[in-house]
């Protein structure tokens, strides 16, 4: 798995930043990597977080309806839940209130 970007992901300031990581990390991807991932849930152009969740939700459901093992497409699947996560993250973060403890796991 490209690790790589993961971390830059965890780094990421703004929503922004994450579409931009998630813009390099299909930019990485060989055309015969990505002819590996079925055409239905293939991400195309990301524009913004939209696109992001849109990507995760099409990939976790290709991976559910596919048999067997399909590291590839389970890596995309794990980078784009990711990059959903951290946004989330982003999002969050001017609404929590100074000095309250939040469960987390």
């Amino acid at each position: 798995m490209r690790h790589y970007f993961l971390r830059l992901l965890a780094a990421t300031p703004s929503e922004q930043a994450v579409v931009n990581v998630a813009v390099r990390y299909l930019a990485e991807w060989k055309p015969s990597e990505l002819a590996a991932i079925p055409a239905t849930c293939r991400p195309g152009l990301v524009r913004d977080a939209e696109d992001i969740a849109d990507a995760a939700y099409a990939l976790t459901r290709g991976r559910i309806e596919s048999s067997g093992s399909q590291p590839l497409l389970e890596e995309m699947e794990a980078f784009f839940a990711h990059a959903c996560a951290r946004i989330s993250e982003l999002e969050a973060a001017p609404r929590r209130l100074q000095g309250k403890a939040y469960l987390t796991r």
